[in-house]
């Protein structure tokens, strides 16, 4: 993708591809799931072999969440938006800019 590029939520079609070229990002809203097993069945596990993947509504995976990984919450701060970034696994005490 380019800096300038539109990326839409998948909620329609559950999951997006993007090729970058330095890394390969999957895109999965996991709002319409019924069971957490349906993300696999739909390329979590492969997405994340390749690359990384950005999952709306991950409490649809009933905590069968990746153990390397960076939990970002976004919420309403006044006029504009805060985001919390909680490091798991691989990348705990690791230095992170934002």
């Amino acid at each position: 993708t380019t800096p300038d590029e539109e990326v839409p939520s998948p909620t329609f079609t559950l999951v997006q591809f993007y090729e970058g070229p330095r890394l390969s990002v999957a895109h999965f809203d996991l709002y319409r799931l019924t069971a957490p097993e349906e993300a696999y069945e739909i390329g979590l596990d492969e997405a994340l072999d390749v690359g990384a993947a950005v999952i709306e509504w991950p409490e649809r995976l009933e905590g069968n969440l990746p153990p390397d990984r960076l939990d970002i919450e976004i919420c309403f701060d006044g006029a504009g938006r805060r985001a919390r970034i909680t490091p798991h696994g691989a990348w705990e005490g690791r230095g992170l800019e934002v």
